[in-house]
């Protein structure tokens, strides 16, 4: 319709332009043909005036001929040839003043002018001496010289001079009247020409516009009605103005089953095949589409003459003449019968879908407390045998079993964070935590297992320079985790290198990139596109050497998506993987800049390590802060360098850091030879071990070191070390026998205050009674084995019938706290809870906190337990510390 009236619109321009080109070329020539015959009236007008001035020169000559010999006869009868006379003197002097001041060129200016006497003095002479003659009455008052100008030789040459006047006037005019044909030829050429023009440059363009305007126009409708047909579509239009209904063949044969019957249909047609419970429908909206001039998109009923039932969607749009008035209705009509079954069948199968995974969920959650409920007794019982007295071999079988016990509840965690996650269940928490402390805790963690495989495991912060951020330490804490067992796991020697970064990514919000690199096995190329999906293992063989689910990395992948970010891998056979990746983490408000707090900035530092990757991350991150280190990768190089600097005068080191574990000198013997020479007795020395040295303190004291850090040597350790050696104030002696992990932490104040022990803190309350509700006899053994050690008096309710019961026995000496299972018969912990906020075992227990103990662990357990009135939340199998840290916090928030 656009482009129809785009070509309505160029072709009335051209129209016009055309017309206005015609109007021009006429208004031209009539303005030309005009002027050309007003100039020949004016030509004849001056030739006749002209050739009349011979005619009176003639007469007056005559007259005064008469005048004369009437005078000599003294004839009295003059008086009529004095009146003639009298006439065509002034008529000629008349004549001769106007022809001079009209004369048309200067040629003719010339004939009058020129000579002497000139044509104009002669004429007026002539005349002068007419009218002289005319007032003589007497023969003696005629003078001579004026009858001189009517002899015959006078005459005759004032003839020619005036024929040659006249001549001039007759050529001039021919002269202008050649030029004006030629005038009217030029246009006629020029009106000819721009004819041809107009036709070659607008009609002709024109034409061919609209016979390819109306080819285009065909081709589309010819294109439309195959696509239309290959798409079974059957197209209508309706005329609102003569409300008209015109259908093509698909229609036909949707509705009738038929060829056309008719080239115009009707509404009633229409109607007849519409399924009557879609009558009313079909017309209201057809009625408004025509009322309100809108588009119509809906599906309705028909049935066919054979009384087949099928599903028609309907779609019109509206078109509008050049002034914006609608006059027609275009649509079309499919038959969506295939697509609607295929729709129910798709919307049961999703029914059916969905019921299938509200099963696996109930499932889920059925099968994650039937495990947890007996692994809670199973872990809290072999926590309890390892704090009784046991022989060397019974506490090595009870931290196996344990150790075994944790191992499948890893597990069972992995596969309920999975369906949680293709549940779409997962909730990322936001909260302020301490990134750095995370990233410590993390690698203390998992030293030992590092160190138990022979490898380094190495922490690079260097760029993590804000402490604190907005996040979810558990999820990152656990793809972290996830990451670094697996490549410890498989790796047998080298190292493993967790590199953690922070990243501005806006104003609000940090990117936190990571990599975790090892020296390990790597990953076959045509396993690595596959490695990040579900129960996918690079070797899936019975015969493996390492065991998993394959969940692992597929959490992982899931976790970076679901916190804004992603991850990727590169790899080589033989020579390891590296594991990278980013998430997105929020600015705190309570960020710090993670420095060192004395000004290290005039420390000479020596590093000593034969690892090269630990080494240079070592030096980076001091370098960082504006250290002056330097590097060695063995103990030799180590004392040459120091001698190096003594021989050259210059500043021996203020602090050398050794690594313990080298070849030829290890950090001990370095150590030693470093302390035994006078020059370098001065040096403070910090040892870096991978080993387990618990008992070797004083070994490393005796021998000179002020300080010592298991591997990987952390930000914080570090933090403070400098800061206690290079101030070698009270601190530092303080330090017995020497600086460790342990005594580091107990001097930051702001993260590591004193705590006083829980067992403490119980007994001073006024009230140290619990009433623990759970139906499992063996989790009940567990929980109170527990909570007595603590320092708790337990009172223990079966059911939720049972726990009411006991509260109303106690209708002025509440518990302090309630411990209550979630599933159990009779009532449920849910309703439990419920009847005591609504105040049905008394008003004074409505307010107690109740903590949910459930081994149920799915999305919305922890929110349905806080919708039932709970006040927290502890998953089983419980934990000793989990379970304290609770306490403390709703007993003893103080």
């Amino acid at each position: 319709m656009a482009k129809l009236q785009h070509l309505i619109n160029k072709t009335r321009n051209r129209v016009i332009m055309a017309l206005l080109i015609l109007a021009v070329i006429l208004t031209a020539s009539v303005y030309t043909m005009n002027t050309m015959f007003k100039a020949q009236q004016f030509d004849a007008k001056v030739i006749n005036q002209a050739g009349r001035q011979r005619m009176l020169s003639q007469r007056i000559a005559l007259s005064v001929n008469l005048l004369v010999q009437k005078i000599r006869n003294q004839d009295p009868k003059q008086d009529t040839i004095r009146s003639m006379l009298l006439e065509s003197a002034n008529l000629m002097l008349s004549s001769h003043n106007g022809l001079m001041n009209t004369a048309p060129s200067d040629e003719i200016q010339k004939l009058y002018r020129s000579g002497d006497p000139s044509l104009d003095q002669d004429v007026k002479q002539y005349v002068k001496s007419a009218l002289n003659i005319l007032d003589a009455t007497r023969t003696e008052h005629i003078n001579p010289d004026d009858l001189l100008q009517f002899e015959t030789h006078n005459i005759n040459y004032l003839l020619f001079r005036l024929n040659i006047v006249v001549n001039a006037y007759e050529e001039d005019a021919e002269q202008r009247l050649s030029n004006n044909i030629t005038a009217q030829t030029v246009l006629w050429l020029i009106t000819l020409t721009l004819l041809v023009l107009e036709y070659l440059l607008i009609f002709r363009p024109t034409i061919r516009l609209i016979r390819k305007s109306f080819e285009q126009q065909t081709l589309k409708e010819n294109r439309i009605q195959l696509a239309a047909n290959s798409a079974s579509l059957g197209i209508w239009e309706y005329d609102i103005r003569d409300e008209s209904l015109l259908w093509d063949d698909q229609m036909w044969r949707i509705f009738y089953e038929s060829g056309p019957k008719s080239h115009i249909a009707n509404y009633e047609l229409f109607d007849q095949r519409v399924h009557p419970e879609d009558k009313e429908r079909v017309s209201e909206n057809f009625q408004y589409a025509i009322a309100h001039q809108t588009n119509m998109d809906f599906t309705f009923r028909i049935i066919t003459p054979s009384k087949e039932l099928r599903y028609i969607h309907v779609y019109s749009i509206v078109e509008y003449d050049h002034r914006g008035n609608a006059i027609r209705i275009v649509g079309t009509n499919k038959d969506i019968t295939e697509q609607k079954h295929k729709e129910d069948s798709l919307i049961e199968a999703k029914h059916k879908a969905e019921v299938a995974t509200r099963i696996k969920g109930e499932f889920l959650a059925s099968m994650s407390h039937e495990i947890r409920t007996p692994l809670n007794g199973v872990m809290g019982m072999l926590n309890l045998l390892k704090n009784t007295p046991l022989t060397p071999v019974q506490s090595q079988r009870v931290t196996i079993a344990l150790s075994s016990a944790r191992t499948l509840l890893a597990l069972i965690n992995d596969i309920l964070d999975f369906s949680k996650i293709e549940a779409d269940k997962l909730q990322i928490e936001t909260i302020d935590f301490d990134l750095n402390k995370l990233l410590i805790e993390l690698v203390e963690s998992l030293a030992p297992l590092a160190e138990n495989n022979n490898i380094e495991l190495i922490l690079d912060t260097i760029q993590v320079e804000h402490k604190r951020v907005l996040g979810d330490p558990g999820r990152i804490r656990q793809l972290l985790t996830n990451l670094l067992s697996n490549a410890i796991k498989f790796t047998k020697e080298g190292h493993v290198i967790l590199t953690v970064s922070l990243m501005q990514y806006s104003e609000e919000t940090w990117q936190l990139q990571f990599s975790v690199e090892d020296t390990g096995i790597g990953i076959p190329e045509d396993k690595i596109d596959g490695l990040f999906d579900a129960f996918s293992q690079v070797d899936s063989s019975t015969t493996r050497l390492y065991g998993g689910t394959g969940l692992g990395l597929a959490i992982v992948k899931r976790l970076c998506i679901a916190m804004g970010g992603g991850i990727h891998v590169s790899s080589q056979l033989n020579r390891g993987s590296r594991f990278y990746g980013s998430l997105l983490l929020g600015k705190s408000a309570n960020s710090e800049i993670l420095a060192p707090d004395f000004d290290v900035s005039q420390l000479n530092i020596l590093i000593v390590d034969d690892n090269s990757v630990n080494l240079n991350i070592l030096s980076e991150q001091l370098k960082h802060w504006g250290i002056n280190v330097t590097s060695a990768n063995s103990g030799q190089q180590a004392i040459n360098i120091c001698e190096q600097r003594f021989q050259a005068n210059q500043a021996l080191f203020d602090i050398a850091i050794l690594d313990m574990q080298m070849p030829s000198m290890d950090g001990a013997e370095l150590g030693k030879i470093l302390k035994d020479d006078t020059r370098f007795t001065n040096m403070n020395l910090v040892m870096m071990t991978s080993m387990s040295m618990e008992n070797d303190s004083q070994f490393m004291a005796d021998i000179g070191f002020c300080a010592y850090f298991a591997k990987p040597v952390t930000t914080s350790d570090l933090f403070l070390a400098l800061s206690v050696i290079g101030d070698n104030g009270e601190a530092l002696r303080k330090a017995t026998p020497l600086l460790t992990h342990d005594y580091l932490n107990s001097l930051n104040a702001n993260e590591l205050q004193s705590e006083v022990d829980i067992k403490e803190q119980v007994a001073k309350l006024h009230n140290p009674h619990i009433l623990l509700v759970e139906d499992n006899s063996i989790n009940q053994m567990v929980a109170i084995d527990l909570l007595e050690d603590i320092g708790f008096i337990v009172t223990c309710a079966n059911d939720g019938i049972d726990a009411l019961n006991i509260l109303k026995d106690r209708p002025h000496d509440p518990f302090t706290l309630i411990l209550m299972d979630c599933q159990m018969p009779q009532m449920d912990g849910f309703e439990t809870t419920r009847q005591i906020r609504a105040g049905t075992s008394g008003i004074i227990h409505a307010d107690t906190p109740i903590i949910a103990l459930t081994a149920n662990n799915m999305e919305g357990d922890q929110q349905k337990c806080l919708d039932a009135g709970m006040n927290g939340f502890i998953s089983k199998p419980i934990e000793r510390a989990l379970l304290e840290r609770i306490i403390v916090s709703w007993l003893m928030p103080a």
